[in-house]
């Protein structure tokens, strides 16, 4: 064991040492003030830790090895080398520098150890050392656990090859990766005003922040209450949550009808599919394409392998929106026909030998269909039929399919493609990578996969950072978490701060929420709002009562109402009943409308007996439409059975666009069966307006359905939406 008296040599030595080379290398002092400030926090966390455990040999060991990590932070002589692929980890550099890691191991006599490593595995991650007795004993007698050996490691310092810095790999800020202009979306009654890039539905869930204009393939919705001016919307949280509400508003179908009495004297789904199937046949041929597009859908729910012959009718349709749900309502009608039918659209955009493509993204859709048709017990090995990745659609498409119906062989396939593995050993350096096969990996083994999804954080192409860190929210591993909070410390790009964020929260534990409310204490502002999510989050998927406490003592102290909405709603998805007054109070007399708007689903998700009667006198008093409509979402999401005629009445009433399938998701949300009948009355109203038909035809299929809808949504789900292109906008909006 070292002691403490040659602690006070060695640091004067590092110093002097570091001094003499110092003058040299002011270019670099950017990335070493970072990785300083890194090193600086993981020692607090670990002087902070509980060491009861330890016997005081190792204790001591433990203090004296924390020593030698403040010394060689103040020193400052960190590793470097080239980066032209990003960053990169350096058990030992090119010249000799020992990383952090290493440096313990030597100051601890271990230089035999550090040189073992530094040949074999020397751009390892710690958790990728697990496997080396040596190294798990060097750190037990330090008084250290692996975990916390993974959060003092950090990378070197990178430049390109004429000695530049690269500014730890990241784009300047407000830079954008370079894509194709995305094609004007066809005109019709469900296509939106102008055209916008990808995005999920601007209509179920909270308010929609807007692309701007002229950045294709800005993944953000339209139709927001917020009023962005200097604000970049696609790192907004706000856009985070449009893209990802479904996972904590959609939940199983049930009948809450309490006069319905005894289950036999129910009326089954399956009775109602029969009975309701030929008003819906009968709509497919309705006057108005939105009316028709929603019955395709619709209709492939109610009459199972029935529908397909006029399905592919619909084929045949002057109006693109109505042929695009035909291809994607094939994977819902529960027929190995259909799956067929799609499999031919899949490779040849047509169901003819030689038939004109019945749209011009009928392939990417077909992929996705044989996605949901597998989810639901249909198409088996379909995986492995699928068509070649022949352009930037089905490099999409193909991945798409994988993370929405996983296996084992087409997850063998997303590791090839995701750009992290080279013969199946994780690249040493990521230059390039296919996010939407980098997400399709959470399907696939963590113990596989960590490793490259870890590198994918360092790699210089903002778009695989962003795809890697929202991955590694997915995928739970005890080696996840460390290296997530030393990527957050190193990262500047702020959507990539922000996605890191929601992935710390997910992997949870009190490690990540110390984590999480420091960085909500001393982060900059414009983070809070991620903070908070992540803390909700964490809340609700670890049962986490002081991430909650946390969330509400912050929220007394915000003053931004910005931040205060995404406290708002991560207090509902925290599930904190203690937050009831403080969600009731934003929701009776904040004068701020989207204040509100997220108070009505904060209270809606929150679990509190009081919800129902507080969003109840809310909606009566409530003056926006676009703000009645999310409160009628909070209230649906508390499923009070007697708010099901209150959510009818309000869909015969609908008359903007937009509120359109909020409220069709509304009912969804709050799924009585009870509401069926009088839905359909709606459908097949000849006085009622074709958008109030569309919607209830939208939720009548929903809830009749065997099962959950909105399962496109998992493709949107931590995901990295900045890359998403503009044909995923028809099954992020489409309730299948």
């Amino acid at each position: 064991m070292m002691t403490r008296p040659l602690l006070a040599i060695a640091l004067p030595l590092t110093l002097v040492a570091v001094q003499a080379r110092s003058s040299g290398e002011d270019e670099h002092q950017d990335q070493r003030a970072v990785l300083q400030a890194h090193y600086e926090r993981a020692e607090t966390e670990l002087r902070a830790a509980d060491v009861s455990h330890l016997d005081p040999v190792r204790a001591e060991a433990r203090a004296d090895a924390l020593d030698v990590l403040r010394a060689y932070r103040l020193g400052g002589d960190f590793g470097r080398g080239p980066g032209a692929g990003g960053r990169a980890l350096a058990f030992v550099d090119d010249e000799g520098r020992r990383c952090a890691v290493a440096e313990l191991l030597h100051a601890f006599g271990e230089e035999e150890l550090v040189q073992e490593v530094a040949l074999g595995k020397n751009e390892a991650f710690v958790h990728e050392l697990a496997g080396n007795q040596a190294f798990l004993a060097s750190l037990d007698r330090m008084g250290l656990t692996l975990q916390e050996a993974a959060r003092i490691q950090g990378p070197r310092i990178t430049f390109n090859g004429d000695g530049q810095p690269i500014n730890g790999g990241t784009r300047p800020v407000g830079d954008r990766p370079s894509r194709p202009s995305t094609p004007t979306r066809p005109s019709g009654p469900t296509s939106p005003a102008r055209p916008r890039a990808a995005g999920p539905s601007p209509t179920p869930g909270a308010p929609s922040s807007p692309a701007p204009s002229g950045t294709p393939g800005a993944a953000t919705p339209a139709g927001s209450l917020y009023a962005f001016s200097n604000i970049d919307p696609l790192g907004h949280w706000s856009t985070w949550w449009e893209f990802n509400k479904l996972g904590w508003l959609v939940r199983p179908i049930e009948d809450l009808d309490p006069a319905a009495g005894r289950t036999s004297s129910r009326i089954s789904k399956k009775e109602l599919r029969a009975k309701l199937a030929p008003l819906v046949r009968e709509l497919l041929h309705d006057g108005d394409a939105g009316v028709r597009a929603a019955a395709a859908i619709t209709y492939a729910r109610l009459d199972g392998e029935d529908a397909v012959d006029l399905l592919v009718e619909l084929f045949e349709d002057r109006n693109v929106d109505v042929r695009t749900n035909a291809i994607l309502a094939l994977g819902a009608v529960d027929s190995e026909d259909a799956v067929y039918q799609l499999l031919k659209i899949a490779h040849r955009g047509s169901v003819a030998q030689r038939g004109e493509a019945i749209t011009s993204q009928a392939q990417t859709h077909a992929t996705l269909a044989l996605a949901l048709a597998r989810e639901r017990g249909l198409g088996e090995g379909t995986e492995l039929m699928l068509p070649a990745a022949d352009g930037r659609d089905l490099e999409q498409a193909i991945p798409m399919h994988a993370l929405q119906a996983p296996s084992e062989k087409i997850g063998a396939k997303m590791v090839a493609l995701s750009g992290l593995y080279r013969e199946g050993e994780p690249v040493r350096r990521v230059e390039a990578g296919n996010p939407r096969a980098i997400e399709a990996l959470r399907s696939v083994d963590p113990d596989e996969v960590l490793a490259g999804l870890l590198r994918g954080t360092l790699s210089r192409d903002v778009e695989v950072r962003r795809s890697s860190a929202a991955t590694l929210g997915r995928v739970r591993h005890d080696g996840a978490l460390a290296p997530l909070m030393t990527a957050f410390e190193v990262e500047r790009e702020p959507l990539t701060r922000g996605f890191l964020l929601i992935a710390i929260g997910r992997q949870g534990g009190d490690s990540a929420r110390a984590f999480l409310i420091d960085t909500l204490k001393t982060g900059p502002r414009t983070l809070k709002p991620w903070c908070a999510l992540a803390l909700g989050i964490s809340a609700s998927e670890h049962e986490d009562a002081q991430a909650r406490a946390a969330l509400r003592d912050a929220y007394a102290k915000e003053r931004n109402s910005d931040a205060q909405g995404a406290y708002l709603l991560a207090m509902g998805i925290a599930r904190d009943q203690d937050a009831y007054e403080i969600l009731s109070h934003e929701l009776r007399h904040t004068g701020n409308e989207t204040l509100r708007a997220m108070a009505a689903l904060g209270l809606g998700l929150s679990g509190h007996e009081g919800a129902a009667s507080a969003l109840r006198e809310a909606l009566t008093l409530e003056s926006s439409p676009a703000t009645q409509t999310t409160i009628l979402q909070g209230l649906a999401c508390v499923r009070a059975p007697e708010d099901g005629a209150r959510l009818v009445d309000a869909v015969r009433d609908v008359r903007m666009p937009e509120e359109q399938v909020q409220l069709a998701a509304a009912l969804a949300f709050h799924g009585s069966l009870a509401t069926a009948t009088p839905l359909a009355d709606v459908a097949s109203d000849e006085s009622a307006a074709p958008i109030a038909k569309a919607a209830a035809l939208q939720a009548l299929g929903m809830l009749l359905d065997d099962q959950t809808p909105f399962r496109f949504a998992t493709l949107s789900g931590d995901a990295n939406y900045s890359t998403f292109l503009e044909w995923v906008n028809a099954p992020l909006q489409s309730t299948l």
